[in-house]
């Protein structure tokens, strides 16, 4: 299992449109390359609206199947679509987990990811938590990968 870490620039995370076009285009490129479902998640409900709306009007040329699941809609996500975007780490998921939340993702027996994206700001509260899941996925034993953009 690997965990890869997207460490945005001042310019590329100057605004939320910017890091939401990033988020887009990583996803596009995870569906181009992977065969597994990806879930992305963020404890921001209105972040996941706002990424569910710009999905949908992303680029003219291609659509991005996605899944708005906000857990206090439905309790139990029902993953029917490539991505689905939601508020809660899904149970018994082997794909991709793309984590815009402030937390490492709890692996356990019943959560295994194959692979974990995480997205880190310049912002000095997004640089402390990218040190903090750094080292939890350290101590795990998982590959990691840094990515300076």
């Amino acid at each position: 299992m690997q965990a890869s870490f997207y460490v945005l620039n001042a310019h590329t995370a100057s605004d939320t449109q910017a890091v939401l076009d990033f988020v887009c285009k990583l996803i596009q490129t995870v569906l181009k390359k992977s065969e597994h479902s990806l879930v992305v998640v963020d404890n921001d409900d209105a972040r996941l609206v706002m990424l569910d709306k710009y999905l949908w009007e992303f680029e003219a040329t291609s659509f991005i199947p996605h899944q708005l699941n906000i857990s206090n809609a439905i309790n139990t996500p029902d993953i029917r679509s490539p991505v689905l975007l939601t508020d809660t780490f899904p149970a018994h998921f082997d794909g991709i987990i793309l984590n815009l939340s402030p937390t490492a993702v709890p692996l356990n027996n019943q959560l295994t990811p194959e692979r974990i994206l995480e997205i880190i700001t310049p912002d000095n509260d997004s640089q402390q938590q990218g040190r903090d899941k750094y080292k939890h996925y350290r101590s795990l034993g998982l590959t990691l990968n840094h990515f300076k953009l």
